[in-house]
């Protein structure tokens, strides 16, 4: 059956008294193909997203020259964690090298890469995060349409490709961090179960994205949509990721020195903009980052702005980082996108527009030297990101042609439909 032939679909909408409880359409909706690949349609899909391809081949090629520059750090905790019997291998990597700020699972993929890969592993590094950039975009693609029961223009997607390649470039290629890339391509996948209502799937992408990249854990919040088996899914999600960290602690207590390492305070940071000086990573910032991205979260979640928890995550994070790497942007930009695909009802992605212009903003002035100026307006758009989010209820809604009020219950084996910001 053609898109345009489908009827219309019932649609549950939010009781005033649970604003976050989900609607739903039946499952019976979800067995129907969204894309339909014939015809014009398709060939302009396919042929939209072969551009992407070598747009991303292109920002590939660019990045290379001086690329990869974090990688070594993946090879050394990649290589030590595959070999348990070096004095620094195995379960003790943490412990010897509290530099590697990242989780076990992206020292695993790099493990993987480094032994596939050999002499070429850098390269392939780069080619398999900067793939898992469009695979990240397929899914969002796939899943807003999914939820909207109508395929995504071609258009916007070819918009949010263009926007995001670039900047994702930056963070697959030029640093070559594969910790980020893992815990926001888990989370995607994680935001794709959720939709399909493989709520028991869910919690195991999160906790593999928390053990990938720690500050993810705040993204554990998404599991609350749910009022069903809600405890039981949360206390799984908990129990894996710590069941993934706790061998490296049981076998060295000193991997717990890995929660106070400390990084410069930046000239440019926002953390600086809103008057917090000090040198280093202040000792109550990892936690207020995680406590408040949780907080933001939830409030998306109370308000009907559920696809945009990785966005209020990030935002926060960035806000009260000491940080400022260029490929931080790179989460914050396809969170964007989890609020331009998923929740959308505009022509083009204005959210990922937004984030896209505000980088080139940030990277001018940093370049230009003037470094208050970058971090002040670094400070102000990641605070307008917080206050919008903050700002209003997604409206209760029916999905066009339906009857009023038609459907009134949820059912066991339904996808979530949700209003746009």
């Amino acid at each position: 059956m053609s898109t345009s032939q489908r009827e219309p679909i019932s649609h549950v909408t939010t009781r005033p008294d649970q604003p976050h409880r989900l609607p739903t359409i039946s499952a019976a909706e979800q067995s129907l193909p969204v894309f339909d690949e014939r015809g014009r349609a398709g060939r302009v899909r396919r042929m939209v997203w072969q551009v992407l391809v070598a747009w991303a081949l292109v920002w590939a090629s660019l990045q290379a020259l001086g690329g990869m520059y974090s990688w070594h750090y993946f090879v050394t905790g990649g290589t030590l964690l595959t070999h348990p019997a070096w004095a620094s291998g195995g379960l003790h990597v943490f412990a010897a090298h509290p530099e590697l700020q990242m989780g076990p699972v992206a020292l695993l993929g790099a493990g993987v890469i480094v032994l596939v890969g050999g002499s070429w592993s850098t390269v392939l590094g780069a080619l398999v995060m900067m793939a898992l950039g469009l695979v990240n975009l397929r899914i969002l693609e796939r899943t807003g349409a999914q939820l909207q029961r109508r395929p995504i223009s071609p258009r916007i997607t070819l918009v949010a490709g263009m926007v995001l390649v670039p900047i994702w470039s930056v963070l697959a290629v030029h640093f070559g961090h594969l910790d980020d890339v893992l815990a926001m391509t888990f989370a995607t996948a994680a935001i794709a179960a959720v939709v399909r209502c493989r709520m028991w799937l869910a919690p195991v992408l999160l906790a593999m994205a928390v053990d990938a990249k720690p500050w993810a854990a705040a993204f554990g919040v998404i599991l609350l949509l749910s009022h069903t088996d809600r405890a039981r899914r949360v206390g799984l999600f908990v129990a894996l990721t710590v069941a993934i960290w706790l061998p490296f602690l049981l076998a060295d207590p000193r991997t717990l020195r890995l929660s106070s390492f400390t990084i410069i305070n930046a000239p440019d940071s926002a953390l600086r903009a809103i008057g917090i000086h000090s040198a280093t990573t202040p000792s109550w910032d990892r936690p207020a980052q995680l406590a408040l991205g949780a907080a933001l979260a939830w409030w998306c979640l109370r308000s009907g702005k559920w696809a945009a928890v990785p966005l209020a995550v990030l935002a926060t994070r960035m806000l009260l980082d000491p940080g400022t790497y260029p490929y931080y942007t790179a989460g914050l930009l396809l969170a964007a996108l989890f609020v331009d695909l998923i929740h959308r009802r505009r022509a083009l992605p204005w959210w990922s527009i937004a984030v896209a212009g505000w980088f080139v903003v940030s990277t001018t002035l940093v370049g230009l030297h003037h470094l208050q100026a970058a971090g002040d307006v670094r400070a102000a758009f990641l605070l307008a990101v917080i206050c919008r989010l903050c700002i209003g209820r997604s409206p209760r809604q029916t999905t066009p042609g339906a009857p009023e009020g038609a459907g009134q219950q949820s059912h066991a084996g339904a996808v979530p439909v949700y209003s746009p910001l």
